[in-house]
């Protein structure tokens, strides 16, 4: 996963189900995730995200936003 916007800490860390917290001065913001492009036995799977509506937008001082991303694996 990384992190757009201002300061954020940690920018870059690994998706978790269990989640990340992540530190960011007010500001727009995106999280985004790094694709990987998977072959398996000559066969290329597709991975596509969705992602939660709080993966982008403005923070406000002491605001909390929860940003859920999940993936669907295609062959």
């Amino acid at each position: 996963m990384h992190v757009n916007g201002n300061n954020p800490s940690p920018f870059e860390f690994a998706g978790s189900e269990s989640g990340t917290n992540v530190s960011i001065a007010k500001v727009p913001y995106a999280v985004t995730e790094t694709k990987l492009q998977l072959l398996l036995l000559g066969t290329s799977l597709i991975i596509s995200s969705n992602c939660s509506k709080d993966c982008t937008g403005v923070i406000k001082d002491g605001e909390t936003k929860t940003c859920k991303i999940s993936d669907t694996i295609h062959l």
